[in-house]
């Protein structure tokens, strides 16, 4: 389960989350509406559990409106932060998504919790290195705007180029078909930031590849 949502936890802080959501989030309607498509996200990925620890989400998706709201307080004072914030906000956001499932296992002894589906883990690499490493090289590059640019203006192509990597591991792991992203297009157009786009986007997907090796077993 706590893949599961962690799953639903990455689609709605990231792929779900558009820039005008964040530009926007001082608003607190606006950061009620992000912890609400978190809600119904883990709803859905809860599957035949959802109807008994739907009180568990609930809070979980509370408590992501709090921790954010924090967040966005301790930034909008500390624009130093960002970077440093992201990485220690979203480190919570994960303590407490396993804390949550802990309590419900010891609570309830759903045999579900501990189940771990293979196609979970495979959407979690895909979404971590499409989207979800889109936004983070963005947070962690805001001072360097060449490169900020840089990476706007590749976007989709350098998330196929990643994907394909993906899928090529996952070809040969299986031999089954797993979508041939790469080669689709030229991610990579000739500029200063070639190489390190290269080198980035290559490490990352290794990276996912290492996790499906060890989460699949």
């Amino acid at each position: 389960m706590f893949w599961n949502l962690l799953l639903a936890h990455l689609l709605g802080d990231f792929v779900f989350q558009t820039d005008w959501m964040v530009k926007k989030r001082d608003n607190l309607w606006v950061l009620a509406w992000h912890a609400s498509i978190h809600f119904v996200l883990m709803l859905f990925f809860a599957g035949q559990v959802r109807s008994v620890i739907w009180p568990f989400l609930l809070v979980l998706a509370i408590m992501h409106f709090l921790q954010d709201r924090i967040k966005i307080n301790i930034t909008n004072k500390r624009t130093d932060w960002v970077s440093k914030g992201f990485i220690i906000d979203q480190g919570i956001h994960y303590v407490i998504i396993w804390s949550v499932v802990y309590l419900f296992k010891n609570t309830t002894g759903s045999v579900e919790v501990a189940q771990k589906p293979s196609w979970v883990l495979v959407a979690i690499a895909y979404v971590c290195v499409s989207y979800v490493w889109f936004i983070i090289e963005r947070i962690f590059n805001l001072s360097n705007l060449d490169y900020l640019q840089n990476i706007n203006a590749t976007k989709f192509s350098r998330m196929l180029s990643r994907t394909g990597l993906i899928s090529l591991f996952l070809l040969l792991r299986t031999w089954t078909t797993a979508g041939m992203a790469i080669g689709f297009s030229n991610p990579y157009p000739q500029s200063e930031f070639r190489q390190k786009a290269m080198l980035t986007d290559i490490s990352v997907s290794l990276i996912a590849m290492v996790f499906l090796v060890w989460a699949l077993g």
